[in-house]
């Protein structure tokens, strides 16, 4: 009997897929922000993913904000299609997995998908902006592609339930071929930080907002929540803003206005080990939002161990269970928002209940490690099926139900 020697072995081994992965690979971009985007990717290839698959990477990050003029996307879109086209004739190439964002991002990724189930090769597209809602609420014939790229994907990896019922309705499709994946981090550097914080020995309990100083991410609505604390809770506590954006001369002069200045400190941007120190020193996190997808900063906060604040938007019910693992608020309202503050800057031991139960459901639920097995197997099952140009002509006489909300 002849036994195959370790070269032949390895010949015979199944070799991984290769897939084309179209999504943000940068660390940064170049206005300093690292979005959910950018880490979710960086994410997937840094996991033991990559030992399961060959990645054949596209680079489409928005380089910086406000977005280049709009020949210049076009053309850096223009380019990214012919690279994806190119890597279609590679008989290698198994499939397509494409991060997508808002309305022109899905304009350039869907017809991505398009060109990959033409050629009978499954396109795997996951939506991850709240603001696509914004957009295809704006256009009919956004929605109509949509449904079309819908129709066609092998697979809509959508990062909460509510996001998977809203692109469904969009086209009427079966559930199957919708898949959910929250969001993920890698919990190990914020659950080795420090509780309880310095609050417990009488100092100002520390209330954190990390994000862009923008109206859409709420921190005007901060400010005006923290105007209508009360004089007991305002003398209690410190607002620390972390983060730059257009919006912060406004806010500068709403702190001025609203005469909260005093108890409000602007950080600007706070990243790396600049991040995790003021996430050790927080005692509350505050997400007040008007619209999301799956916050990876809730997820970053949470996993600290920090009781949380956050507007209801998104897939934020999916994450925070209101009482348990945080307190919920209607969006853009500023008096719910100073009453949940009030209730956590007054009770310790509210704040300590329910930071322990925020951790421990972000390392259960949300670790890198249950994500990229999670992406895993939405790539293995979307391999597995038959695709080819019939499916892309089934979105063409979806209709959409009126009235879908996420």
């Amino acid at each position: 009997m002849r036994f195959a020697n370790a070269d032949e072995e390895s010949s015979l081994m199944p070799r991984p897929p290769t897939i084309v992965f179209v999504g943000s690979f940068r660390r940064e971009a170049r206005d300093g922000t690292v979005g959910g985007a950018i880490f979710a990717c960086r994410s997937l290839l840094d996991s033991p993913l990559s030992e399961q698959v060959r990645w054949r990477l596209i680079d489409s990050t928005l380089l910086s904000w406000p977005p280049p003029p709009p020949w210049r996307r076009a053309l850096a879109a223009g380019g990214r299609i012919a690279r994806f086209s190119l890597q279609l004739l590679d008989p290698r190439v198994r499939g397509a997995l494409i991060f997508v964002a808002g309305g022109s991002s899905l304009a350039e990724k869907g017809v991505m998908v398009l060109l990959a189930t033409a050629c009978g090769k499954p396109a795997i597209i996951t939506p991850r902006s709240g603001h696509l809602v914004d957009d295809l609420a704006r256009s009919a014939q956004l929605r109509r592609f949509a449904r079309l790229i819908f129709a066609s994907a092998a697979r809509v990896m959508c990062q909460g339930e509510v996001w998977a019922r809203y692109y469904r309705a969009l086209g009427a499709l079966p559930p199957e071929r919708f898949a959910v994946v929250p969001n993920w981090i890698d919990t190990r550097p914020y659950t080795a930080l420090p509780r309880p914080t310095a609050a417990a020995t009488g100092a100002p309990v520390r209330v954190l907002f990390l994000s862009r100083l923008e109206r859409a991410k709420g921190v005007l609505d901060l400010v005006e929540a923290v105007a209508r604390l009360g004089e007991r809770e305002r003398s209690a506590a410190r607002i620390v803003i972390g983060g730059e954006g257009p919006d912060r001369g406004a806010v500068e002069q709403a702190l001025a206005q609203r005469g909260v200045a005093g108890c409000c400190e602007l950080a600007g941007w706070l990243k790396g080990p600049d991040k995790l120190q003021a996430l050790a020193a927080a005692d509350l996190y505050v997400f007040p939002s008007h619209v999301e997808g799956f916050p990876n900063a809730l997820l970053e906060a949470m996993g600290a161990g920090l009781p949380v604040v956050a507007t209801d938007v998104g897939a934020v019910r999916e994450l925070v269970t209101d009482g348990e693992t945080g307190l919920i608020v209607p969006p853009q309202n500023p008096e719910a928002l100073a009453a949940a503050l009030a209730r956590l800057i007054g009770d310790a031991a509210l704040r300590q209940r329910l930071g322990a139960a925020a951790r421990a459901h972000v390392v259960r639920q949300h670790d890198v490690a249950a994500g990229w097995r999670r992406v895993h197997a939405v790539i293995e099952a979307a391999l597995a099926e038959r695709v080819g140009a019939r499916r892309t002509w089934r979105g063409l006489r979806a209709v959409a139900p009126a009235g879908v909300e996420p």
